[in-house]
């Protein structure tokens, strides 16, 4: 007999197919993206106004300063980036495995859970810490090396986009922390155990116990 799905366990599961299937989305348009970018028929496409070939080419430049400057000062580079990119499919797939799990009250569904939301905020936690010492601090100096005249075009857009990327590393904390205090829940654990006749009639048993006893009609 399967034990009833407390209703915390079927939102998770849910946000568990969502985002990973998001995750998954996501790296193969990553992927095709990069490989279009790359390829010199997909650059340039029609660029007719002045202020956007001029944006364009001032991106470019601080792109290439960028790159020139990280391979020379961020440690390990390109290891960080396989293992980020690796690390992001395998927590895509985590989730949705453990999504369809739950969904079945699968008891192993909990524990994958478990283990993709700790290692979700430690895959975070090194991606903002290498990121906030070595690539905005890179991207940084990469600004103020172009000419001044590139620079005013990208100082604004550069800078709003720091933020909004350190603050959004922070802000994906939050769901696995969720996913993390959700399942260890004590109805939660307690809905994943094997079922158990004896002990749930007990169980049940006891809570009769503890309801107050009905009031006795003395009409003598």
């Amino acid at each position: 007999m399967q034990n009833r799905r407390p209703t915390s366990v079927l939102v998770i599961a849910i946000l568990q197919l969502v985002f990973g299937g998001l995750g998954i989305v996501c790296g193969i348009c990553g992927a095709v993206g990069s490989g279009f970018q790359d390829n010199p028929a997909f650059q340039g496409g029609g660029a007719n106004n002045a202020d956007q070939a001029k944006m364009k080419e001032a991106a470019k430049k601080f792109e290439e300063k960028t790159k020139e400057i990280e391979e020379k000062k961020a440690p390990g580079l390109h290891v960080y980036e396989v293992a980020a990119h690796v690390m992001g499919w395998v927590l895509s797939v985590a989730m949705i495995v453990s999504g369809l799990g739950l969904l079945k009250m699968q008891r192993w569904a909990r524990g994958l859970a478990i283990v993709y939301a700790i290692l979700s905020l430690l895959h975070k936690i090194v991606v903002a810490v290498y990121t906030l010492a070595f690539l905005n601090p890179a991207a940084q100096e990469a600004l103020q090396q172009i000419p001044a005249e590139d620079r005013k075009v990208l100082e604004t857009i550069t800078n709003f986009t720091f933020i909004l990327g350190d603050v959004l590393i922070f802000v994906t904390m939050v769901y696995p922390i969720i996913v993390l205090i959700v399942m260890l829940l004590p109805s939660v654990a307690r809905a994943f155990r094997p079922y158990d006749p004896d002990r749930d009639l007990g169980e049940a048993e006891d809570h009769e116990d503890y309801r107050d006893p009905p009031a006795f009609d003395d009409r003598s």
